[in-house]
């Protein structure tokens, strides 16, 4: 419809973006912790069960204590990056620090 018809009003701007619909501004972020947070978890175990000795079952090769702790290291700031950016209430953050401003693709 356009403007041009008597006494038609443009109703107001309702639509929503389908970011909004998804929730993929918050989506983001919550990956990020997700993941942070298997990292953390994940490497922690692996350090607790080599302290006491156990192994996998069918696994091969040393334990690299470097790397476990590497991964700890990565998996603790991506925890508290993604909380950081969920308790911001600005997950926007996040992506403007990793890539494009996916709200202007929408």
């Amino acid at each position: 419809m356009s403007s041009k018809i008597p006494g038609y009003r443009r109703p107001p701007n309702r639509e929503k973006k389908l970011i909004d619909i998804l929730g993929l501004d918050t989506l983001f972020a919550e990956m990020i912790t997700g993941l942070g947070l298997a990292l953390l978890v994940g490497n922690l175990l692996a350090w607790r069960k080599h302290t006491k000795g156990e192994r996998p079952a069918g696994v091969e090769g040393e334990f690299r204590r470097g790397r476990v702790a590497f991964l700890l290291v990565i998996g603790l700031l991506m925890t508290v990056w993604g909380v950081a950016s969920i308790l911001n209430g600005d997950p926007a953050a996040v992506t403007q620090a990793t890539g494009p401003d996916w709200k202007s693709l929408w």
